[in-house]
């Protein structure tokens, strides 16, 4: 059973799931390669079983009485410190960097600030007694953050650490009961904080784009919004060098009707341009990747100048200052959608629902950098379901799927977009489960949402996963200590 706790107010509560050899609290002397000389032979040690030596404060030195030393009289045993020796001043030891497995295999626990810390495959639930539903997550060395509608409080940020187990939540936008409605679109992880984009709506029947800036503690430091007088939201962001950009869905600009917009912000969210692209039909981009010369944008063109009907992808591809190079139409012959957009060696893919004959198929395209098309995948998740997030890395590609009565999948394909596994996570009987998805140094952790008692009362949910999707140590079993390229799938240690 998942553990459960309140993602408002009770934070911090959950059980352990499963674990592996780790040594929680176990603490680091920790000294910098300023403070001592390392001995060339000095490396850092690969003991199991991390072992308390003094504390004390970072940068510090933590010399022996005598004054020669080994490494392997230096030797502290834990496996988060690099172990130091200077034939003057003795023993040292240096915190490895954060993220860094303490042992083998995923169960076996990351080290930070040279600290042994405990990781888990799980299952978590997280109510805050309303609607809360989350839309973007981000994975970090020492847990997560996820994005979602707070009931009738707004949007919010919910913070995690490695094993889910709340640490803070933070809701914004709705303390004077101005906003009618607010749904957060995407998260990004900056070195001293959070940026996220959003919708949000008032009492006159507007819609505007919506970028939140916050501190390390989800603190807000600043908002903006974008928009006119009609219907304009934002689904999409990149952080820049100097700033940001934002993608979705403008009414206020172009044909009025709906078109792609590009907005391109400096670091306070201050619109330096914005462009919109389209036709005489409705357009809303969801999917955008920046890239050195420019940037790249997808989503659905609805023929039917409404968000139904006959939709085809669309995929624009611009220069820096938003200028249209060239553009491709997917899915002409039956229909298509695309809702997440990923840059790959010498090209793109991205990821939808392919309108065929009987229940829509979920969809890959991948192109090469001219938009051509070089290969379609479709996978079967049952009718009306999308693929909704997407990932790349070297040994292929993962996506999310949701659909109506909050069943979820997550797949994984090989870089040529075969399937390797899917993992499918059954829901309830109200709602729609958007879901989302994010890459983590030993697997992935996907988040959702479940109707609780009705359709006015949802839970998020946070799955962490090993690279095959199995989301506990004892499903996992030797698997956990495999690295992602050693199998196609993997369960209670059988490797195919």
């Amino acid at each position: 059973m998942p553990r459960a706790t309140t993602w408002v107010f009770a934070l911090g509560i959950g059980l352990s799931a499963c674990g592996g050899a780790r040594a929680p609290g176990a603490k680091a002397a920790v000294v910098t390669a300023a403070d001592v000389e390392q001995d060339p032979g000095a490396t850092a040690d690969a003991a199991p079983d991390a072992g308390i030596v003094e504390d004390v404060a970072p940068d510090a030195i933590a010399p022996t009485d005598a004054p020669t030393c080994t490494t392997a009289t230096c030797d502290d045993g834990n496996p988060c410190t690099a172990d130091l020796c200077d034939a003057k001043v003795g023993c040292g030891h240096k915190a490895l960097p954060d993220g860094g497995p303490c042992g083998v295999g995923t169960c076996s626990g990351v080290c930070l600030a040279g600290e042994c810390t405990p990781t888990e495959l799980f299952e978590a639930v997280y109510t805050g007694g309303g609607e809360d539903l989350p839309a973007a997550m981000v994975a970090l060395p020492d847990g997560f953050a996820i994005a979602g509608v707070q009931g009738s409080l707004g949007i919010g940020i919910l913070r995690t650490d490695l094993q889910g187990n709340g640490l803070w939540a933070k809701t914004y936008g709705n303390q004077d009961n101005s906003i009618t409605a607010a749904v957060p679109m995407a998260l990004l992880k900056l070195s001293d904080g959070f940026a996220l984009a959003a919708e949000k709506g008032d009492w006159n029947g507007y819609y505007d784009g919506w970028l939140l800036r916050t501190d390390a503690s989800g603190d807000k430091l600043w908002e903006q919004t974008y928009g006119g007088g009609a219907f304009d939201s934002t689904y999409a962001m990149a952080a820049l060098a100097d700033g940001f950009a934002l993608a979705g869905i403008t009414e206020s600009k172009g044909n009025g009707k709906g078109d792609f917009w590009l907005i391109r912000t400096d670091l306070d969210g201050k619109r330096l341009w914005d462009e919109a692209y389209g036709t005489n039909t409705l357009e809303a981009a969801r999917g955008l990747v920046a890239l050195s010369d420019g940037f790249a944008l997808v989503g659905s063109r609805y023929e039917a100048n409404s968000m139904s009907g006959k939709t085809t992808a669309w995929l624009v591809r611009t220069d820096t200052a938003g200028i249209v190079l060239w553009d491709q139409i997917y899915g002409a012959d039956v229909g298509g959608s695309a809702n997440a957009l990923v840059s790959v060696p010498s090209g793109f893919v991205f990821a939808g629902a392919h309108m065929l004959p009987g229940p829509s198929q979920l969809w890959l395209v991948r192109t090469d950098t001219a938009g051509k098309l070089l290969w379609q995948r479709d996978y079967d998740a049952g009718p009306g379901a999308a693929a909704e997030s997407l990932i790349a890395d070297s040994n292929g590609l993962a996506f999310t799927a949701g659909k109506n009565k909050n069943d979820a999948w997550l797949f994984r394909t090989d870089t040529a977009g075969n399937l390797q596994w899917m993992q499918k996570r059954d829901g309830n009987a109200y709602g729609y489960g958007y879901v989302s998805l994010a890459a983590t140094a030993d697997g992935f952790a996907w988040s959702g949402w479940q109707d609780t008692s009705g359709p006015s009362s949802y839970d998020i949910w946070l799955r962490r996963t090993d690279f095959w999707g199995n989301n506990t140590c004892a499903d996992s079993g030797a698997c956990a200590a495999k690295p992602a390229s050693a199998c196609v799938t993997c369960a209670k240690g059988v490797c195919l």
